[in-house]
């Protein structure tokens, strides 16, 4: 019988470098910028705690409220649904609970974040499935939103 593994914390040093590389990459053109998101999560992501998770989140929402506000078209159409994602997968207060049927498609509940992007002139919201971003990192993975018929409130454990 495996025994139940316990996630280690992240070490201060280790909470050091994760803070000041967000900080770092989070408003950049580069790919190390783009990929820096995913590559947090699939590292990182189980072992911060609810409090460094947040800190993140709020960095991240300052340099997207930033972008916005210089209409920092660059960032917002390449780099912004990256660290939307990671904001809102930190954020649980973001996390909702869709009721999702269709013709292909059984009644079922899928816990998701939303993730905005900017496509030309415009800002969209999809919708990534928790886990699988959280195994993944990506944000390729979405609902269908003709499947979506109803969004609930989501009450973390």
């Amino acid at each position: 019988m495996k025994k139940d593994q316990k996630i280690k914390p992240l070490s201060s040093w280790e909470w050091d470098l994760t803070w000041s590389s967000l900080r770092y990459f989070c408003g950049r053109y580069s790919i190390a910028s783009a990929m820096y998101p995913s590559d947090l999560v699939m590292n990182f992501g189980k072992r911060l705690s609810e409090e460094q998770k947040e800190q993140l989140s709020q960095e991240i929402q300052k340099q997207i409220e930033d972008s916005i506000r210089l209409q920092d078209n660059m960032w917002l159409t390449t780099d912004m649904e990256n660290w939307s994602a990671l904001r809102n997968y930190f954020d649980k207060s973001a996390w909702k609970q869709l009721e999702c049927e269709g013709v292909d498609v059984e009644k079922t509940t899928i816990l998701a974040f939303p993730c905005e992007y900017k496509d030309k002139d415009t800002m969209f919201t999809k919708w990534i499935p928790v886990d699988n971003y959280e195994n993944s990192g990506s944000t390729k993975t979405r609902v269908n939103e003709d499947y979506i018929k109803q969004i609930n409130q989501y009450e973390p454990k």
